[in-house]
């Protein structure tokens, strides 16, 4: 366990290589949760870069209501390999690069020792394995790799200074936003501020200089973030968001709900974490750091505790909290390096680090195993669902599915021409019945309260909303498609039955399209500005390269 920061750091590269290496073999991203709803807006951006109406979930939405930065370089990507593959490639090199920002990010407050450890225990964070491989939370980590870079950015120029440092430190910031605004808004600031009680704990800065960079990224950072949180805010005005997460309710009522979003996010690293108290009453310069990972762990709790309410209102129960645990455990792995090198010189410290090591390791595996092989409903086959959307012009109705996997009935939506009431995004529900209901997903309305009566009411007034098929791969829904006046074809996709409203009428060819939407001065800005702060930070690290080459180049000759 005696390594120096070379070596610590290429433990921590290789163990992430060959660890998510054979994650991402392993297919997950036909098993996760939210893989193919973000495929999905990236096959938006493939579809209509710069017109943000999206018209083939619910009665049509604005993506704007999602940073779009994420998406749009897996669109990118995708034009390339597929969205498919690319989702799996970016997935691959951000999970690769989570040791290195936790590097660069722990450098800020411990030593390279101790930020080496850090590095190669966040390869095996649980949290955040499950958040990419069994939640499919893309956007997220794709933020939270970008905000830990972030950090040494800002201490780097609130510190030095320099125009090449702002910019930079701009850029990512921007960046981080526009990937995921809840990780760019709330995570970015709070952990700026405490690496600023940080560099000002153990005086780096001189205060007025320091201050005067502050206020000058501060005043910049908030101007050109409105790009991104100014549609997003504004795109769900109007709109009820509080669909209830498991995560709002009392974990102590609940064991599974406390072991899935709670002891699983952390795994054996929660018994590291009373060890911090001891780090941090020799260094005080690491309060701010601890303080905060401390107040998001309890944020983590969910409904747990009143502190999620007592901070966010009555917009409380329209967030997820097992993100504020991701948060955490990074806002940590600082202390926990420091605790690997303080306890790998003390006698048998070395071989507790090991057995401590194993053991996290087989927790993740197993964690992440856990939700890989969960039980799913029986697949159905998309591709021939999509044949018969798209053909004898059965796309120019509505359609509905009920009891699909996620993965499913996003993969269903991306390759049909037809459009649903349905979607997985519920910031974007148009429909007044579904968007103050309550009911995320119609296609699992069974397992929500009211979420029957909700589906009834709509299925009721089909022809209103043009929905003229529904796929059923649950037969507990069958009664009620009886008893609102649907009709089973005698046609069936293996287990998946197929159910029509003859009345509905067609579609204007225009609401299918979205044609009827023309782009705004904001969509352009929403296709251009974002992925130009994306292509400016590949400038200025293409440019870092080049300057070090140089002057290793002038050094030897």
């Amino acid at each position: 366990m005696n390594l120096k920061l070379d070596s610590a750091l290429k433990i921590a590269i290789l163990s992430s290589l060959v660890f998510n290496a054979a994650l991402v073999l392993s297919g997950f991203y036909l098993k996760s949760y939210d893989s193919y709803g973000h495929m999905f807006f990236a096959d938006h951006y493939q579809k209509s870069w710069f017109n943000s109406w999206e018209p083939r979930w619910y009665m049509g939405f604005n993506v704007a209501s999602y940073p779009p930065l994420a998406h749009q370089v897996l669109a990118l990507l995708g034009f390339l390999t597929g969205l498919e593959l690319a989702y799996v490639i970016i997935t691959f090199v951000m999970m690769v690069l989570l040791p290195i920002a936790v590097f660069k990010f722990s450098k800020v407050f411990i030593s390279e020792e101790a930020a080496g450890y850090a590095a190669i225990v966040s390869v095996f964070f649980p949290g955040i394995l499950i958040s990419a491989y069994g939640w499919g939370q893309f956007t997220t980590i794709f933020s939270l790799v970008i905000t830990l870079f972030v950090v040494p950015a800002f201490q780097k120029y609130v510190t030095k200074g320099g125009l090449l440092c702002f910019v930079e430190l701009v850029f990512l910031f921007e960046a981080a936003v526009a990937s995921h605004h809840f990780t760019g808004l709330i995570f970015a600031p709070i952990l700026l501020f405490a690496t600023l009680l940080a560099i000002l704990v153990k005086k780096q800065i001189n205060f007025k200089m320091g201050f005067k960079r502050l206020l000058l990224f501060v005043g910049v950072g908030l101007a050109l973030s409105m790009v991104i949180v100014y549609p997003v805010v504004f795109s769900a005005v109007g709109q009820s968001v509080n669909v209830p997460h498991p995560t709002t309710k009392n974990y102590f009522q609940d064991f599974g709900l406390f072991q899935m979003f709670f002891v699983n996010m952390y795994g054996l690293f929660l018994l590291l974490i009373p060890l911090t108290a001891v780090i941090i009453r020799y260094r005080r310069d690491l309060l701010p750091l601890a303080g905060l990972a401390f107040i998001l762990l309890i944020l983590g709790l969910g409904g747990t505790t009143p502190l999620p309410q007592a901070i966010f209102g009555g917009d409380w129960l329209g967030l997820t909290y097992e993100r504020f645990n991701l948060f955490a455990i990074l806002a940590f792995a600082p202390l926990f390096g420091l605790i690997f090198v303080y306890l790998k010189r003390k006698k048998g410290g070395k071989i507790f680090l090991v057995i401590f090591m194993i053991l996290s390791i087989l927790f993740s595996c197993v964690a992440v195993n856990s939700l890989l092989v969960r039980p799913r409903q029986q697949a159905v086959p998309v591709d021939s669902i999509v044949t018969f959307l798209n053909q004898d012009e059965h796309w120019r109705w509505r359609y509905l599915t009920l009891g699909f996997e996620s993965a499913d009935f996003s993969k269903l939506t991306i390759y049909s021409n037809a459009t649903t009431l349905d979607g997985e995004y519920y910031r974007g529900r148009n429909i007044s019945e579904l968007a103050n209901s309550g009911v995320d997903f119609l296609g699992n309305a069974k397992y929500v309260e009211n979420g029957t009566t909700v589906l009834k009411s709509i299925l009721e007034n089909a022809s209103q909303y043009h929905l003229r098929f529904v796929f059923c791969n649950d037969n507990f829904y069958e009664p009620i498609l009886n008893q609102t006046g649907f009709a089973l074809l005698n046609i069936t996709f293996e287990q998946v039955t197929v159910w029509v409203k003859y009345d509905s009428l067609k579609l204007d060819i225009s609401e299918i399209t979205g044609t009827n939407h023309r782009p705004s001065v904001m969509d352009y800005a929403w296709g251009i500005i974002p992925i130009t702060w994306l292509i400016g930070l590949l400038i200025i690290y293409g440019f870092k390269i080049v300057k070090k080459r140089k002057e290793l180049l002038a050094c030897i000759y």
